[in-house]
């Protein structure tokens, strides 16, 4: 029983190692926003031109997207909350993945400006496959190790 307890905690452990060494290469990933286009449009309950009319919003307004469908634009209002305006009538901007801290690769690059679209590189795999690899051995050497009764030498290396 303490074997499987152990296993499970180096699993867990192992689990937030990996976790924290793939955030190095995240980025942030903006949502879309609708930017109304009309000096005026209704924002309605639902997706449908003869559902309740919530509000209206007035050109250059720009809402978080929630959902679209063909036609329609679900979008979160300050004032109205969730409703739906006419898709024809607003810009669906889709803001490009922006690295928070620019990478340069080169001594002599100049960093890139705050906002720039960058690409991260091919090896950002390597370090966490390398980390999971590790960890799944001393995983598999401890279950092992304790499989045959060698108590003493567990202890010894924790």
């Amino acid at each position: 029983m303490k074997r499987y307890a152990l296993i499970v905690a180096l699993i867990v452990i192992s689990g937030a190692i990996i976790g924290g060494t793939s955030a190095i290469a995240q980025v942030t990933v903006a949502r879309e926003t609708a930017v109304v286009e009309r000096p005026t449009v209704n924002v309605r309950l639902g997706p449908r031109t003869d559902s309740d009319l919530l509000g209206q919003a007035v050109q250059g307004q720009e809402f978080p997207v929630i959902a679209k469908t063909r036609n329609w634009v679900k979008i979160h209002h300050p004032t109205y909350g969730d409703g739906w305006i006419y898709l024809p009538l607003v810009t669906i901007r889709t803001p490009p993945v922006v690295a928070p801290n620019p990478v340069v690769e080169e001594d002599n690059a100049q960093p890139e400006t705050p906002g720039t679209v960058v690409s991260t590189s091919s090896r950002d795999w390597v370090l966490p496959v390398i980390v999971t690899v590790l960890v799944l051995v001393l995983i598999l050497t401890i279950a092992l190790t304790a499989g045959r009764g060698d108590q003493h030498l567990l202890h010894h290396h924790l």
